[in-house]
């Protein structure tokens, strides 16, 4: 089977984790993809697979979704046989991290540049 697979996750606040979970789960099951999806208060942090078709369909779903529309997706080849089943879980975390509740536009550092990184390093600022 010619399968791709796809990993993404963003952080983002989301008022209704159930909603969402049913509406990821009502998605995927349309499209017969199989994976875990995990959702949360934080965002959504996910791995599926299907075929290239199928896949390009759900990408272009989330992409409409104003939560997720810039959310980016990494793909590689799949075997049509990563995952047995559909998992789609509302968890208190996205990411395990034991950080606990966050607010997550106020507390994620700024994005930067690799050279404004590389200025900070070579200025000795504290990172």
């Amino acid at each position: 089977m010619n399968a791709t697979i796809i990993l993404f996750y963003k952080f983002v606040a989301i008022e209704k984790p159930d909603a969402v979970r049913d509406e990821q789960r009502a998605l995927c099951e349309a499209l017969s993809l199989k994976g875990r999806i995990l959702i949360a208060t934080e965002g959504i942090n996910g791995t599926l697979e299907g075929s290239p078709e199928t896949i390009a369909r759900y990408q272009k779903a989330m992409q409409g979704n104003p939560l997720f529309s810039d959310m980016p997706f990494k793909e590689s080849a799949g075997t049509g046989d990563a995952f047995r089943k559909l998992e789609v879980k509302v968890r208190p975390e996205v990411v395990t991290l034991g950080a606990g509740n966050f607010d997550i536009a106020r507390e994620t550092a700024p994005e930067i540049t690799a050279d404004e990184l590389q200025r900070m390093y070579d200025e000795h600022d504290d990172l």
